[in-house]
């Protein structure tokens, strides 16, 4: 046995001398076909739910070529750059292509894949009611726990805020916007919410708010009595009316 360079040719002579016979000999020839190269490459990170592109990108060898993929969650394929059609975090991993050439020859190589979980949101609370120019007690669940996220709410229907929340190991946070009495019986909606992916909420998103008015006492001008002089009624107004 011997070994040579990739991409060349050699010739091999076999002989056999016999004296005083004349010496028998053949050839062959022996080529060192050089093996072929590849990149693999994918359009990760990507989000649950999104498609999933494979690439690889062969050279080198001997034409045309042959694909075999390997992945997680059973995945495999023979296309040269395969899809993944509405990923799940199974996806998630690392993805092997083998490359086989005309003359037989093999090269692997791998690429790492992330599909990032959706934003999740399962309920909006009130907790205790504010006064006018007060903060609120906005309490959100079922969130993906542990992570910071960027949370967009609406109020009235206004222009959209975007806040970044910390959710606890259960999944809760909270928003304390600034609350006026003109917000009373308003809805505060969440649109969306974004960590790595983004997700629009359209259901258990929404709350209608509570804000106690600040109350007004208001006195008639100060009056002068003689002594023993029985006073008049003296009219006292405030507002919210009925509070005392």
């Amino acid at each position: 046995s011997f070994s040579g360079t990739a991409g060349a040719t050699y010739t091999l002579r076999w002989t056999i001398s016999n004296a005083p016979c004349t010496a028998s000999f053949d050839e062959m020839t022996v080529t060192f076909n050089q093996n072929p190269t590849v990149t693999a490459s994918s359009n990760s990170p990507i989000c649950a739910g999104s498609n999933l592109n494979l690439t690889s990108t062969p050279s080198g060898g001997t034409g045309p070529y042959s694909f075999a993929w390997e992945g997680p969650n059973s995945f495999s394929s023979t296309d040269e750059d395969p899809t993944i059609i509405g990923t799940t975090t199974a996806a998630s991993g690392t993805y092997t292509v083998t490359v086989t050439d005309a003359a037989g020859c093999m090269t692997t190589t791998t690429t790492g894949v992330t599909v990032n979980t959706l934003p999740t949101l399962g309920g909006v609370s009130l907790g205790t009611t504010p006064c006018s120019g007060g903060n609120a007690q906005i309490f959100l669940s079922g969130l993906l726990p542990n992570v910071s996220q960027n949370v967009t709410y609406t109020i009235g229907g206004g222009a959209p805020v975007t806040e970044s929340v910390n959710s606890n190991v259960i999944g809760g946070a909270q928003l304390n916007p600034v609350l006026t009495f003109a917000n009373n019986g308003q809805t505060f909606e969440i649109t969306q919410i974004s960590i790595f992916c983004t997700q629009t909420f359209t259901m258990n998103n929404s709350v209608t708010l509570a804000v106690h008015p600040i109350p007004t006492a208001t006195a008639p001008s100060n009056q002068t009595y003689c002594d023993g002089e029985n006073t008049t009624a003296i009219p006292l107004s405030g507002t919210p009316g009925g509070v005392t």
